[in-house]
Parts: structure tokens; C-alpha cells; sequence
């Protein structure tokens, strides 16, 4: 039906958006993707078009960061994680969804690759899709603070601090501002 419709209006987003809610609930991503695309080119105003592309770019996305978790949390046999592959799904994730968990997932990747001037851009772009994530000012603390970047380290704890004071690590938080001269 909505084939029929658009070829008579070929101009109309809400045959397109349509055609795409379809394509979506048959879990046919790509053509629900394309549709929503298209609807969203001919009235780029409308939210609900946006909305819709993001919505299956984070369902494309979510398979290959719940792969990058379970690679980046599961030791193998051997007891080593497999962090060069988790990189790799976050990454590919991000070209799908450019979400701020997703880079302050791979952020923590980063840093337990033993890589933590990748790990601090991925801190720092995660803070600046959402500037409220927390845990972000936390690792951001633990970076600097391993660097010995005393003053940046305080301002990133006390940072988690004021948005978590009860997050999972504040305690630890609080510990290192103790040491770090700082309550």
C-alpha cells in the first residue's frame, strides 16, 4: 500500500516514514533505515524522522557493544580479555550510533589496553553528547590522577562527586580526594 501511495506522491515524508515503521517491524533495519532517511530529506524539520533513524542506527549499534562488553568482562581460557576485539565492536558500534555509553564504554577499553590518551578522547567526546555522565569524570580522574595530574584529577573527582555522591565510586572516590589532599 504504501509502494501505491508513494508512487503517486512521491513528495510525501509520511508514506516513506510509514513504509519504514513497516520495514521495521519486520526487523528489515536497512530498509527501515533507508525510508526513514528518505522521509527525513524531503521534511528534514520533523522530529519524528530523526527519531526513527536513530532508533534503528541504536538497535544496529547494540548488537556489537553487548559483543564488545562480553569480550571486554569474560577472560578467556588463559585469563587475558580480548580488548583489541572490543575496541574494534565499540568502534564499528559508534559508526552506527554515536552514543555517549558506547564511548565511555570504549573508553574504559582504552584504558585497560594500557592506552589512556585514546581512553581520555573518549572520556571527553562521551562528555560532550551528554555532559551529565558521571562515570565519565570518574575515569577521567583515574587518568589523571595515574599521571600524576594531581589538579585535573581533584576537578574530575570532585566533578563525579557532585553528580553521584552516592554512584558506585564514590567511595573509592572519596578515598583518593583523601589522598590527593583534597575532601
Amino acid at each position: 500500500q504504501y509502494n501505491k501511495a508513494i508512487a503517486a506522491r512521491p513528495n510525501e515524508a509520511s508514506y516513506y516514514y510509514g513504509l519504514g515503521t513497516a520495514y521495521q517491524s519486520k526487523n528489515d533495519l536497512q530498509e527501515a533505515l533507508k525510508n526513514y532517511q528518505k522521509a527525513s530529506s524531503i521534511n528534514p524539520q520533523e522530529p519524528t524522522f530523526k527519531q526513527a533513524i536513530k532508533q534503528v542506527n541504536q538497535a544496529q549499534a547494540a548488537p556489537l557493544v553487548e559483543s564488545a562488553i562480553k569480550k571486554q568482562t569474560t577472560p578467556d581460557p588463559a585469563g587475558k580479555y580480548d580488548l583489541a576485539r572490543a575496541i574494534a565492536d565499540y568502534e564499528a558500534a559508534l559508526k552506527l550510533d554515536d552514543d555517549a555509553g558506547t564511548h565511555l564504554n570504549l573508553g574504559t577499553a582504552y584504558q585497560a589496553d594500557n592506552n589512556p590518551t585514546r581512553a581520555t578522547s573518549e572520556y571527553k567526546r562521551a562528555l560532550q553528547i551528554n555532559p551529565n555522565l558521571a562515570d565519565a569524570h570518574y575515569y577521567l580522574g583515574t587518568i589523571y590522577d595515574t599521571n600524576k595530574q594531581i589538579p585535573a584529577a581533584i576537578s574530575e573527582y570532585q566533578k563525579y562527586l557532585k553528580m553521584a555522591p552516592n554512584g558506585a565510586s564514590a567511595t573509592d572516590t572519596r578515598e583518593r580526594l583523601k589522598l590527593l589532599g583534597r575532601k
